[in-house]
């Protein structure tokens, strides 16, 4: 029987659960968790963008190995203040470092998820609004396996 690899967006869904679930974040950050974009208009919120991705697959095998994915999860926030993005991102942090993640049934196991690097900046809009992102990037390190096609 032919064998296929275990689909990502598996670890993608699971990152999403862990933030769109915490109501803590959502009550920092009431425009809710986004994957690369927000809606229009919202002032208080999560991003969550692919940032890289590593496969390391063991020699000798066809279909075992390891992936990293590197993950921009940030708090973005239109004020002067950076007071609630950075709380909001020590949310994401207490939510995401070095903690489980569910992955059962997707061929998937997981090694480590840790913050690799802080991201803290402001900019200004066009309107002259001030928006300030806090966050990180976050590796998932996973071990996969090859699961039996169906």
């Amino acid at each position: 029987m032919p064998t296929t690899y275990p689909d990502v967006r598996a670890i993608d869904s699971a990152i999403l659960a862990i933030l769109t679930g915490d109501p803590i974040l959502a009550a920092l950050m009431p425009g809710g968790v986004h994957w690369d974009t927000a809606s229009f208009g919202l002032t208080a919120f999560v991003i969550v963008t692919l940032q890289d991705y590593v496969v390391g697959d063991v020699f000798g095998t066809d279909d075992a190995g390891t992936e990293s994915i590197g993950y921009l999860v940030k708090a973005v926030h239109r004020s002067a203040s950076a007071d609630p993005a950075l709380d909001a991102a020590a949310r994401i942090h207490d939510l995401l470092q070095r903690q489980p993640l569910t992955l059962t049934g997707t061929g998937y196991e997981l090694m480590v998820m840790q913050r690799v690097r802080r991201v803290r900046y402001s900019e200004f809009d066009v309107t002259n609004a001030e928006w300030q992102h806090v966050g990180g990037v976050y590796n998932v390190t996973v071990s996969r396996g090859a699961v039996a096609a169906t």
